[in-house]
């Protein structure tokens, strides 16, 4: 898979990702906050957004969902700037996640999510396995789509296309039906 299509995946990657975490972050935050959270949704991401994260991560240094985040909107940073400190920043605060909450389950598809990506394929088989690991007792739907989804990414980074069309079938993610589409 050539290094384009890995970087417009990733970016995939990281919209749905967000899309997972942004709900669970919004909870009980100031108006700034959800304007930050609702820009990395929309895929708006500037300077300003991070630092607004970033500060609220300073206030609240151990928000796993914050870091998440975080990793969303220097997922997003990346694939705008094609600059490799923002993609180590995604990694980084992915990390910090789950270093922060390993229970979370948001955390853990955050940090595996990144290794179904990956251009290691002994990484994108731990991803693999760790997502299936997780199973279906994820934080509801989203998550149990996301799971779906970045199982049927690292089968198809791995080559295997019948197991990533099965899982991105079990995925209810718009973007599982455009990257089963992409296989065919």
């Amino acid at each position: 898979m050539s290094r384009k299509a890995i970087v417009l995946l990733a970016v995939c990657f990281v919209f749905v990702t967000v899309s997972v975490f942004a709900a669970d972050v919004l909870k009980g935050k100031d108006a700034k906050v959800n304007a930050a959270a609702q820009e990395v949704l929309n895929g708006n991401v500037n300077q300003a957004t991070i630092n607004t994260l970033e500060a609220a991560l300073k206030k609240d240094p151990k928000n796993a969902d914050l870091a998440a985040l975080l990793a969303g909107a220097y997922g997003v940073m990346y694939e705008q700037s094609n600059d490799k400190r923002q993609g180590d920043k995604a990694k980084s605060f992915a990390a910090q996640a789950l270093k922060l909450n390993p229970n979370s389950n948001s955390a853990k598809i955050a940090a595996l999510g990144a290794k179904a990506y990956s251009a290691n394929q002994a990484e994108r088989n731990e991803a693999i396995a760790g997502l299936q690991q997780l199973g279906n007792s994820t934080e509801g739907g989203r998550s149990t789509d996301m799971r779906n989804f970045l199982i049927g990414k690292a089968h198809a980074n791995n080559g295997n296309r019948a197991e990533a069309m099965k899982a991105f079938s079990s995925s209810k993610l718009a973007i599982a039906s455009k990257a089963k589409s992409g296989l065919k």
